[in-house]
């Protein structure tokens, strides 16, 4: 029985390495410094924007956008904490993303999940470098938003589909293959008659088993059992 423990320890560690699920990502940001090895800082062209850490969250700024240091070419799931700081902006995470942000306006390309407490609206936008796709509402309904409020989110990306949750409820599912890149960004609302804060926390990012890796683990399965029966 030893052996086969240790025989089916080693192999799902290998099967965990090579099909790309061990990314593990949480940050409640209680130490006053941005961890480097999760997150880069991009800024649009305006002198406005900006990214601060202080203890206990991260405020984005005039469409500063906290993103991804990482890459992440297979499912996951992001989810976390926001608070909206006034009553006309707009919280966005921005999924599939390769960060370019080409205009003032600094709406990150790729996927764009977004909470609007100036229209009470949550929904899903396509950008490609800070425009609008033809196509680029691809989903939305009305939500009641307060400022100053906390809300949780979790949003689930297979690659092939988005589900949107807020406070553990199921608002938004589409689905969608278009990629633009490998990373996430979180970001405010550009300047706009005067600054736009939202203030984020216990940002935690996981990646996901494909259904192969699943197969892949079974087969470990297999091995171990096989050799167990044969000691």
């Amino acid at each position: 029985m030893k052996f086969f423990l240790l025989l089916l320890a080693s192999l799902a560690q290998f099967v965990s390495s090579v099909s790309g699920f061990s990314i593990n990502v949480f940050d409640n940001f209680n130490d006053g410094l941005l961890n480097s090895d999760y997150w880069q800082v991009s800024h649009p062209n305006n002198p406005f924007s900006d990214v601060v850490e202080s203890l206990g969250y991260v405020s984005v700024i005039n469409r500063g956008a906290l993103a991804t240091n990482f890459d992440l070419d297979l499912p996951y799931i992001v989810s976390g904490k926001f608070k909206m700081k006034d009553d006309i902006e707009i919280f966005s995470v921005g999924l599939r993303s390769d960060l370019q942000q080409g205009s003032i306006f600094g709406e990150i390309s790729g996927i764009s999940v977004y909470f609007n407490n100036d229209s009470n609206i949550i929904g899903i936008n396509e950008y490609t470098n800070s425009i609008l796709t033809d196509n680029y509402s691809l989903t939305m309904k009305d939500y009641s938003f307060t400022t100053n409020e906390t809300y949780s989110f979790e949003i689930v990306d297979t690659r092939e589909s988005i589900d949107v949750y807020l406070n553990n409820s199921l608002e938004l599912s589409i689905e969608n293959n278009t990629h633009y890149g490998t990373k996430i960004g979180f970001h405010s609302r550009e300047y706009y008659n005067g600054n736009h804060i939202t203030e984020i926390d216990e940002i935690s990012i996981e990646t996901v088993p494909e259904p192969s890796s699943y197969a892949l683990l079974l087969g470990v399965l297999a091995l171990g059992l096989v050799a167990l029966r044969r000691r």
